[in-house]
């Protein structure tokens, strides 16, 4: 009887054993392209918990050849994941996201340096090389690495130091959250302004007035359930006449500068947000 226990017990061991990712390490990875996924499972199954951008490090504990188990237990894709050995063409021209205020510019990579600029929270830079710590930007100064992120999410802590109430729109990610305190309320594809002919102007704005069932305009063509503006005639607001939000129609098929977004989200930013407290924080 114990020598059919102990045979049970040890298949039950080889058979988690082999069902899981058993690679074990803990190595910093770099993101190889744009809106990768990181999931909850290692599969396409997997809920999506966030998207990470090129450039951006991850901490890899373990793999299986075809996923990267992360440092928070998420997973993420090894076909968009590439060794820090290997991420120097990375560094080519990539915008990159200042993380705090009074960051500076330095004309050497070390804090020694002469001062050649300084940078808020949520400015875009462009990376050029990476020079260990540090990274260098296209007028040939440097920054020091742990102070610039590929994701728009990891400034997102510092603006909610002031701003509980919070929405963010990252155009280069064409994704919409909401914050309240330190949670996500809701969030969403959209579609902002036309890259080249009237974008989504970026900054820090408050939810000045709101509208609801009337034609954008005037215009019967274009007519909008809820609308929340923000910078003037910039608003968030529902857009019928889109059959689809995200990727890069904003590029080629961008609005005339507003946010357009499906019905269920602009109801929720329309019943949810406040005139004067809720806050708008568009990045680039």
């Amino acid at each position: 009887m114990k020598k059919a226990i102990f045979c049970i017990i040890l298949a039950l061991i080889l058979l988690v054993g082999a069902t899981t990712i058993v690679s074990a390490r803990s190595e910093r990875m770099y993101v190889s392209g744009n809106r990768v996924n990181e999931r909850t499972e290692p599969s396409l199954n997997g809920e999506v918990i966030e998207q990470h951008n090129k450039g951006k490090d991850l901490e890899v504990v373990d793999d299986d050849g075809e996923w990267a188990q992360l440092d928070n237990g998420n997973y993420v894709s090894m076909d968009y994941l590439v060794p820090e050995e290997n991420a120097e063409e990375l560094f080519d021209n990539l915008p990159m996201y200042v993380l705090g205020d009074h960051v500076r510019e330095r004309a050497e990579p070390n804090t020694d340096s002469l001062i050649m600029g300084e940078h808020s929270a949520g400015d875009l830079v462009i990376v050029t090389a990476r020079h260990g710590d540090w990274y260098e930007l296209t007028n040939g100064s440097y920054i020091r690495g742990d102070l610039l992120s590929a994701d728009f999410q990891d400034i997102v802590p510092h603006y909610l130091e002031s701003y509980k109430d919070l929405i963010v729109v990252s155009i280069s990610n064409q994704k919409v959250d909401y914050w309240y305190y330190d949670e996500i309320i809701a969030t969403g594809s959209c579609v902002t302004g036309h890259a080249n002919n009237s974008p989504t102007p970026t900054g820090l704005y408050a939810i000045e007035s709101k509208n609801t069932n009337f034609d954008m305009n005037g215009n019967p063509n274009n007519h909008v359930q809820y609308a929340s503006f923000f910078n003037g005639g910039i608003a968030f607001h529902d857009a019928s006449w889109r059959t689809h939000f995200g990727g890069d129609i904003y590029k080629t098929n961008g609005s005339h500068g507003c946010v357009n977004m499906e019905l269920d989200m602009a109801q929720f930013i329309y019943e949810h947000s406040r005139t004067g407290y809720t806050y708008v924080l568009v990045l680039p």
